[in-house]
């Protein structure tokens, strides 16, 4: 009986001795393609990648065929690079790469989903010339990050934020590509309280700290989307708020200038950006009622509280061709989301929908 047990034993202890050791899911972990300088200046981004418990496996060109159903590649570098690196993204874009730029300017990022195998995403990041190395890598990091926000978050969160874009947004009047894309992958549920996150892709604002709110999504994605941006716009956004909306520009334009009137507002924001690795906005603790002077004029500018009028020092600020939104209108009861458009200094404005937006303070309630 006692040998009978002792083989027993033996052999579970073999049969865990020999067994293969379990390998990671391609979600836990993501493919880097890049040449050697590329790779050294993205130092930062596979930091964070780690933070996120993600293992980088870094290949060369000539392996590429290998790894190319990878659930998560990236390749650091544009059709030029070197190292091999240049016939892959040739590869990966196709004749028609412009389908598949987010923003363009001189930070590109390109992504396309689903190429070789479902739900597969593969983010080119590359320079505005063949001497991307240093955009591509170390100042282009903003876009690596922002495309990998959604890694490791809760699945529930996902299908939710999901749902929030399919039913509320392009269920609705939402048909700019690029805002939905956007929506689609920044996690609101970050700028909204911690008991809060399980309702933060409903589709209604949240409390937020101070006595204001976060707009509702469709809010958020009908004002972005009015403005038509193009990717290489310097927009002024007044109201920071927990950051969200400045976010969601931030995807879209190459810089983003935000002023908040609350300190304690404005310091969690820029904490809350910093933490996500956003570093084209710029936030302000001001009255927002007086812009941001030295960094104009702004090809686009956004108010997100309520007023009686259009601040002067905005239209100022305005570049003549630009584009400025904002909601007018009673400061106790509803507003008019308005565009206002200025051209050859004149102003024409077009009135979009009703809305409730908490008021603007500071200088915006002295005058009307």
């Amino acid at each position: 009986m006692m040998r009978t047990k002792f083989f027993l034993l033996l052999s579970a202890a073999l049969i865990l001795l020999y067994a293969p050791a379990p390998t990671m899911a391609q979600e836990d972990r993501i493919v880097v393609l890049a040449n050697s300088i590329d790779y050294e200046l993205s130092s930062d981004f596979f930091e964070f990648l780690g933070n996120k418990a993600m293992k980088v496996i870094r290949v060369d060109a000539s392996n590429f065929d290998e790894y190319k159903k990878e659930k998560f590649i990236v390749i650091l570098g544009g059709p030029d690079a070197y190292e091999g690196v240049g016939d892959v993204v040739r590869q990966v874009l196709g004749s028609n790469e412009q389908s598949y730029l987010r923003t363009p300017g001189k930070r590109r990022m390109y992504v396309k989903t689903n190429i070789w195998i479902e739900g597969q995403r593969v983010s080119v990041i590359a320079g505005y010339n063949r001497y991307q190395t240093q955009t591509a890598g170390d100042g282009n990091g903003v876009r690596l990050y922002q495309n990998f926000l959604d890694l490791g978050e809760d699945p529930a969160l996902t299908k939710k934020r999901n749902y929030m874009v399919d039913a509320n947004l392009k269920g609705r009047d939402i048909r700019d590509e690029r805002v939905l894309e956007v929506m689609g992958r920044v996690p609101r549920h970050k700028f909204v309280r911690e008991g809060d996150q399980s309702t933060a892709y409903a589709d209604h604002p949240l409390p937020i700290a101070e006595g204001q709110t976060i707009s509702q999504p469709y809010v958020v994605a009908l004002m972005t989307q009015a403005l038509q941006l193009g990717g290489q716009e310097k927009v002024l956004e007044i109201g920071t708020g927990s950051g969200y909306q400045a976010t969601i520009l931030a995807e879209l334009v190459e810089e983003v200038y935000t002023i908040e009137i609350r300190e304690k507002l404005a310091s969690s924001a820029e904490e809350r950006l910093a933490g996500l690795g956003y570093n084209n906005v710029h936030i302000k603790h001001a009255d927002g009622y007086f812009g941001w002077e030295e960094h104009g004029p702004f090809d686009a500018i956004m108010i997100t509280a309520a007023v009686n009028h259009i601040p002067p020092p905005l239209i100022e600020q305005l570049k003549d061709g630009g584009k400025l939104i904002l909601p007018l209108g009673s400061t106790v009861y509803f507003q008019t989301l308005t565009l206002i458009e200025k051209k050859d200094g004149e102003l024409t404005a077009t009135h979009i929908t009703s809305v409730i937006f908490v008021p603007m303070t500071g200088e915006a309630q002295k005058g009307g």
